[in-house]
């Protein structure tokens, strides 16, 4: 019992200690990256609860966070402890395909809150991570 308290306080604690030592930009977007996990888990929630008013307006933040995600892949920001491959700059255009399909994704979500609409929202991310993050 004392072993799974450890190794779940331990796996709690790992996002805040993957952010150590970010600063600038690189902090700005890993933060923004995990608010829009436990967006997407709290969204998930509310998709399966039928509350279809306050899932939009989730992801609608989504999607506000989407429209800005590249600004926050300047040049030369790829500094330790990003996750961040260096794939993001060497294949802009293809990141840039990534990233808006992100957006449209969560753009569909919010206009229209569905389980079959968080299915290529969830995609759209894993699709980045695949291609794009450590």
């Amino acid at each position: 019992m004392r072993t799974l308290l450890f190794a779940g306080l331990l796996l709690s604690a790992l996002p805040s200690v993957a952010h150590e030592g970010a600063s600038g930009i690189v902090k700005e977007r890993m933060d923004r990256f995990k608010e829009t996990k436990e967006q997407m888990k709290e969204l998930r929630g509310l998709l399966k609860a039928g509350d279809t008013a306050a899932a939009g307006a989730l992801a609608s933040q989504i999607a506000e966070w989407a429209r800005v995600l590249p600004e926050h892949f300047p040049e030369d920001s790829n500094p330790a402890p990003s996750e961040a491959l260096d794939d993001i700059w060497l294949d802009w255009d293809g990141f840039m395909k990534v990233a808006n399909d992100f957006q449209t994704a969560a753009e569909a979500m919010a206009a229209q809150p569905s389980m079959a609409n968080f299915k290529p929202l969830g995609g759209s991310c894993k699709a980045c991570h695949d291609s794009y993050r450590e």
